[in-house]
């Protein structure tokens, strides 16, 4: 829940607490045909049921009420606003007023209806339309005895001293003025104006609290979501912009007159400031019409990686600064993790290794080539070819590339080519790929000869071919495929940690899988089967599989057996004997 809406349920459940037994309290309306407007700005329209706030501008000084809205007129009124952050005119109204002004409410009357406005921290100083006012001076209320549709309208002055001033408006369905002032009738609350006073005011000035620069998702004015003020990457490629909506408001939340906008970057980068997408052209820019709402577009200064920090000034007070950071073009291929690839291979994807695009700032990059230049360093092309299957994206900046394999067992090294816009071309390192068969033999080995109980274990399965080189790292040929089958391994001594290879799964990396293992408690030799049916059916006139893998499980503290112990105990029955013959010899002699 948002601190706004905390702030207006709070105010709401107040008004409740305050006026148990004398009004009844309704929701707040979404909107109102008669919001309020800005201080300056013509008094809007009055309403039924509606508390509006007396606006125009004025230069007498002396507060202004007639039954002619727009000429209704405030003094000292610095700020209108609501604690939505709008300016409905409902029951969560805020107002800032000067000590020494006078707030003008009003609102129009029906003649089915009796109004009341009433001030807590205020006095009366003017009413027009009132049927009858308290003799504390703070509630005026109308019966609409006047002709229907002519304001009830009310001026009321801070009490000296007050920080604060609270404006209500009630209305019934029956009963008379009278009846309401004196509390024989209720209402129910239409409207309320939380009123902040000052002694002095800050209109005008440059506020730090209500200014700032705000990251822009479009660059377009007017159209700030909450996703776009308080959040933003900050980052883009270099050749896209990015925007900072400038917000440039004085303590009360008005908007600031025209004056001296500027704009300035760092490391070269680019600013324009405008009322929407403008094209940037230097590192500084300034503008001099209305500043608040504008946008400073930010671009980098060329195809290198940079970060900026971008500071906005109004009149020279800086109202924010904010970091921008743009990717550069790509400087770097990084080539690795290759899978040994299977020969004459018309299975797409199995044969890969890893591709990593950077910038010259060592940021991985996203590229929309599908298909970067590529070549194979010691094979023929004609035999070898290369496709960036997977393209790097931002969230994804690894790309997979493809290679294919010709009908023949070999090696070469891959390498990458990418030209750049500017022309540049970057090359990758060489990687060496190897091609061969699929499986048609296999040895098992744990990492360790001995293990202490409770040790994990390794097993290892190394695949080859029948040319002696590393299996390829991908699914048997499709003749195979039909009739391959799951690995079986048979457990002694030791616990399997996860299931075993499935059926139709033979991929492995650089020829190998391994199997981790608990080993157990029992101390001894153990002997394990390792079967690949599948594989012993490819190698069949090699004699291959199933095979065996041996370990030993030894703790490292000394086991005494039961024939230890009783090998200890005659030895001591031996020793007590032979002690007790000599002592029979020594006590004959005497």
């Amino acid at each position: 829940m948002s601190t706004k809406t905390i702030k207006q349920r709070i105010a709401l459940a107040a008004v409740s607490a305050l006026t148990v037994g004398l009004l009844t309290v309704v929701s707040a309306p979404a909107s109102s045909a008669a919001d309020n407007v800005a201080p300056g700005t013509a008094s809007p329209t009055a309403a039924a049921d509606t508390l509006n706030i007396a606006t125009t501008t004025n230069t007498s000084g002396v507060a202004v009420l007639s039954n002619t809205d727009a000429s209704n007129s405030s003094v000292g009124l610095l700020a209108t606003g609501d604690l939505d952050g709008t300016r409905k005119a409902q029951t969560t109204q805020t107002a800032t007023l000067l000590a020494s002004g006078t707030l003008v409410v009003y609102s129009s009357q029906s003649a089915t209806k009796v109004t009341k406005i009433s001030a807590v921290g205020g006095t009366i100083v003017n009413t027009l339309n009132s049927g009858a006012i308290n003799s504390g001076l703070t509630a005026s209320a109308s019966d609409g005895l006047n002709a229907a549709g002519s304001e009830h309208i009310v001026a009321f002055k801070p009490n000296a001293g007050v920080a604060s001033m609270t404006v209500t408006l009630e209305v019934a369905s029956s009963g008379t003025a009278a009846q309401l002032i004196a509390g024989a009738t209720s209402g129910t609350l239409q409207g309320q104006i939380f009123v902040t006073i000052v002694a002095s005011s800050t209109a005008g000035a440059l506020s730090a609290t209500t200014s700032g620069v705000f990251y822009d998702s479009d660059g377009t004015a007017s159209t700030r979501t909450t996703d776009e003020v308080f959040s933003g990457r900050g980052t883009e490629e270099y050749d896209t912009a990015q925007y900072g909506n400038i917000r440039a408001r004085d303590a009360y939340g008005s908007a600031l007159a025209a004056g001296l906008l500027t704009a300035s970057a760092t490391n070269g980068a680019l600013v324009k400031i405008g009322t929407g997408i403008t094209t940037p052209v230097a590192s500084t820019d300034f503008y001099t019409s209305a500043p608040d709402d504008t946008i400073v577009t930010v671009k980098a200064p060329g195809r290198s990686a940079v970060s900026t920090v971008v500071t906005v000034q109004y009149n020279g007070t800086t109202i924010a600064t904010k970091s921008f950071s743009f990717t550069g073009e790509v400087a770097k291929i990084s080539l690795s993790a290759p899978k040994n690839g299977l020969r004459n291979n018309g299975t797409a994807g199995t044969n890969t290794f890893t591709a990593v695009f950077t910038d010259s700032a060592g940021n991985a990059l996203a590229t929309n080539t599908a298909n970067p230049a590529t070549s194979f360093g010691t094979a023929a092309s004609s035999d070898y070819s290369l496709a960036l299957s997977t393209v790097p994206t931002a969230s994804v900046p690894a790309g997979t590339v493809t290679f294919t394999c010709p009908d023949v067992s070999g090696s070469g090294n891959a390498v990458v080519t990418f030209t750049n816009i500017g022309g540049t071309v970057i090359t990758s390192n060489a990687l060496p790929v190897t091609c061969s068969k699929i499986a048609f033999k296999y040895t098992a080995s744990y990492d360790k000869a001995v293990y202490a109980p409770g040790e994990i274990a390794t097993l290892t399965v190394a695949f080859t071919d029948s040319d002696g080189r590393s299996a390829a790292d991908s699914l048997t040929s499709a003749s195979d495929n039909a009739t391959n089958t799951a690995a079986v391994i048979s457990v002694s001594g030791v616990t399997k940690v996860g299931a075993d290879h499935a059926a139709d799964d033979l991929r492995t990396t650089n020829g190998k899988l391994t199997y981790t293992f608990i080993v157990g408690q029992t101390e001894g030799v153990f002997t394990n089967s390792i079967n690949f049916a599948q594989v012993n059916t490819n190698g069949v006139l090699g004699g291959t599989g199933p095979v065996t893998a041996t370990l030993t499980v030894k703790s490292g503290t000394a086991t005494v057996t039961n024939a230890d112990v009783l090998k200890s105990i005659v030895s001591l029955i031996a020793s007590i004997n032979k002690q007790i013959r000599a002592l029979q010899k020594l006590i004959l002699k005497r």
